[in-house]
């Protein structure tokens, strides 16, 4: 009784970690509009809406050197899907959407290439074995030029604790999710704030939680 008890129980791990590792959400869970609620029933542990630091979006105007102008080229090492640990957070695909989203709540994405004047290249860099650090670098460059006019390695880190300070795995996806959001968000800004000269030195963002 006691071994087929304990067969059962790690029949049912099995399961679930598996159930974790290779189920991709269908909705696309690492833009802004799409951070989640965890924990509900705990409003004090929830993240439903997310601010920054910065004022974000900021839909840039026809005048802009980079209204609708830039295309999405090449997307280097992120993986099929990216996980926190086991857990899956997106896919390759629900990335690669998030950044378009991302770049097109500003005016700032154009879906025709070939309308494109410029080509943001992306790399993933990393992601720590526990999702909360994201590194990815952003390259863009103007149509027919080889040298970028930017190329910045953006860094977002976010730490999602409950009452107790630990880290459940509900709190590490919710960490992973919005580490990528918030670097979506960050290259989009820093696109946003281009006079046609210079970028800001500084595009890395900070989030809060608005439900607080």
């Amino acid at each position: 009784m006691r071994v087929a008890l304990i067969r059962s129980v790690s029949l049912l791990l099995v399961l679930l970690v598996t159930g974790c590792a290779f189920s991709v959400p269908e909705e696309n869970p690492i833009t802004p509009v799409n951070v989640t609620n965890f924990n509900k029933g705990y409003p004090n542990r929830s993240i439903s809406r997310i601010g920054f630091n910065q004022d974000f979006p900021n839909p840039v105007e026809k005048d802009h050197p980079l209204y609708k102008a830039v295309t999405i080229g090449k997307i280097e090492d992120v993986p099929d899907v990216i996980r926190n640990i086991n857990i899956a957070i997106a896919s390759s695909a629900q990335f690669e959407e998030a950044l378009q989203v991302t770049l097109n709540n500003s005016f700032l994405y154009n879906k025709n290439p070939a309308e494109a004047d410029y080509v943001l290249n992306v790399k993933y860099i990393e992601n720590d074995f526990f999702g909360q650090t994201t590194r990815i670098q952003y390259l863009l460059s103007k149509k027919g030029e080889s040298i970028p006019l930017l190329d910045r390695k953006i860094r977002s880190e976010v730490i999602v604790k409950n009452a107790w300070g630990g880290m459940t795995w509900q709190h590490a996806r919710t960490a992973t999710r919005l580490a990528h959001t918030l670097n979506l968000a960050s290259i989009t800004w820093c696109l946003e704030q281009y006079d046609g000269a210079a970028f800001p030195q500084i595009c890395d963002l900070d989030y809060y939680n608005l439900d607080k």
